[in-house]
Formats: structure tokens, sequence, C-alpha cells
């Protein structure tokens, strides 16, 4: 590897991106060649120096007061930033949330075509489940045929009075 190829990769060297075979032909060369390896020196001093942040620096007020005018004067469109049409952004925002909103609850709240007859079936079942309600019609006769009503009751009895017609059939009359 010549002095130029190994100088133009010591930057990815440095951040290790480079694969295991050019590493090696880096260190290979670094071994051998004295420019290459202070040109190294110089660049992980300047990493160094990176990381620990000692060349960063605060732009004198004076500079600020200079330059922040000539910006404005030289740009009228960045006097206009994208902060003064905030509100315009809030109020599209909310219209899109409370749109969107509507349309998932009007979609989710959409009765279906079967609710009718699920809900006649729900509370049919429910109706049957309940302890004290075996029938939908009231009565007193559990039809075990122990409790006829007498014919002496308030009730019509037509036993007696439709006898004859019930005899007379069966004799063939």
């Amino acid at each position: 590897m010549t002095c130029g190829e190994t100088q133009n990769l010591l930057d990815a060297y440095v951040d290790s991106e480079l694969d295991w075979s050019s590493q090696l032909a880096i260190e290979s060369h670094l071994q051998r060649c004295l420019l290459c390896s202070r040109v190294l020196a110089r660049l992980k001093v300047l990493v160094s120096a990176m990381q620990r942040g000692t060349l960063k620096f605060k732009a004198p007020q004076h500079l600020k007061s200079i330059v922040l005018p000539a910006i404005g004067r030289a740009s009228p469109a960045a006097r206009h930033s994208f902060a003064d049409w905030g509100w315009v952004v809030l109020a599209a925002s909310m219209v899109v949330t409370i749109a969107l909103s509507w349309l998932v609850t009007a979609r989710i709240a959409k009765p279906s075509v079967d609710t009718p007859l699920m809900g006649d079936i729900v509370s049919s079942h429910v109706r049957s489940m309940i302890a004290d309600h075996l029938t939908d019609v009231a009565s007193s006769d559990t039809h075990n045929g122990s409790h006829r009503l007498p014919c002496n009751s308030q009730k019509i009895c037509l036993s007696a009075k439709w006898r004859h017609l019930r005899s007379s059939a069966l004799d063939g009359a």
C-alpha cells in the first residue's frame, strides 16, 4: 500500500470503519512509514480534542449583532419564519384530529344489520333463564294432571253441557 492510499483511508481507519483486510494493510504500512504514522498521530489528537469539546467556542456578542441583521437584509423571507405560522399549524392539526375522531367514532358506532335480531335473541334467552319465568304465559297449572278445575268454580264448566254431543258422536248417531 502506498502513502497516498494510506492517507486517504486514515480517517476511516481512526473511526474503525474499514474492513479487516484494509485495517491490516494500513497497520503494516504504518509500521514501515514514519510520515503516515505522524499524520495518524495528528489525526488522533484532533479526534480526541473534538471528543473532549475543547474546540468549541461561543461567538462574541458583537459578531452576533453584525451577522443577524445582515442575514435579515440579505433574505427578507428569513424574517417570516415558519414559527409565525404556528397558529395555522395548530388549527389545522386540531381540525384533522377532530375529523379523524368523528370518522372513527361514526364507523364504530354504526349499527349492524343483525343488531335488532341479535338483541331479540339475547333478550329472549335472558328472559328464559329467569328462575320464576320458565314460560312466557303465566299459568297456575303445571300440566301434570293433578290440578283440574272443579265444575262448581266461577269458571264455566262445559263438560256437562256438551257431554251428550260427545257420547252421541261415539255411538254413531
